[in-house]
């Protein structure tokens, strides 16, 4: 789709060719990632690209780095020769998770606890200034991102997992002159149709060419014989806490 969204549930759709966007070259693409290409991707694109003035060799940190929209922003700035901070909740497993999101291209892998120290991240950067945060998390977290920018840095808040209100330290807007934004990704869509165009076709084309990984998923074929119990589980799997994985139903003609 051409626009922001298309609805969902449905097995059939009829629509009008200029509310559809034709990809040239289907070879190396699969119908998932057609189909995810306008999310996750598309969302971490336009925060790196539209906020900062990003260069190459800048430093931006994210919180929940290991979601949808993290890893998609450690690959495309890697891509575009960014360095990243990448800040994750402490799990078991957590080591194997930091070595994952490095594989992805971060720069650096920490947790929540890690990156409340001032010294050891100012150690990290090199004293270089944080130009840009991106805030899924809300909370305790976000209120940390503001600490973490440098001078005249930008702080986008894209979502709220935490479900929890942040505060700006009064210091960080008086002193530092960082900005606060937010940001959806179906509100920019609305009149940016070029844009949003040539977006995707950058982003499937890296996808063709091997230089940015699937996003994890898991597939559940929905049709009519589909269990009801058979539909909960992925829910109830996407919404816990570490599922790790992004729920995406295919739906068949019976």
């Amino acid at each position: 789709m051409s626009g922001p969204n298309f609805g969902t549930w449905r097995t059939y759709a009829q629509a009008r060719e200029a509310n559809l966007l034709m990809i040239p070259e289907k070879e190396g693409i699969s119908p998932v990632q057609a189909a995810t290409v306008s999310v996750n991707p598309s969302t971490a694109y336009r925060m790196l690209n539209d906020f900062a003035g990003l260069e190459p060799g800048d430093y931006f940190v994210q919180n929940a780095a290991n979601s949808g929209v993290g890893r998609s922003a450690i690959q495309i700035g890697r891509l575009w020769g960014l360095k990243s901070i990448n800040i994750v909740r402490d799990r078991p497993g957590i080591q194997k998770l930091k070595e994952e999101l490095r594989s992805l291209g971060g720069t650096e892998v920490i947790t929540e606890a890690e990156a409340k120290d001032r010294r050891s991240m100012a150690k990290m950067t090199g004293g270089q200034p944080v130009k840009l945060a991106l805030n899924c998390v809300g909370g305790e977290s976000a209120t940390n991102l503001a600490r973490i920018l440098g001078r005249d840095g930008h702080l986008v808040t894209y979502g709220a997992m935490s479900k929890l209100p942040f505060s700006v330290p009064a210091s960080a807007l008086i002193f530092k002159n960082i900005h606060c934004h937010g940001f959806w990704i179906s509100a920019w869509s609305k009149g940016n149709e070029t844009a949003k165009t040539q977006m995707i076709m950058d982003i499937l084309g890296w996808i063709r060419d091997g230089k940015f990984r699937d996003i994890p998923y898991e597939i559940t074929k929905w049709s009519e014989a589909t269990g009801l119990e058979t539909l909960m589980e992925p829910v109830k799997r996407g919404i816990s806490e570490y599922s790790g994985r992004k729920g995406i139903f295919l739906m068949e003609d019976d």
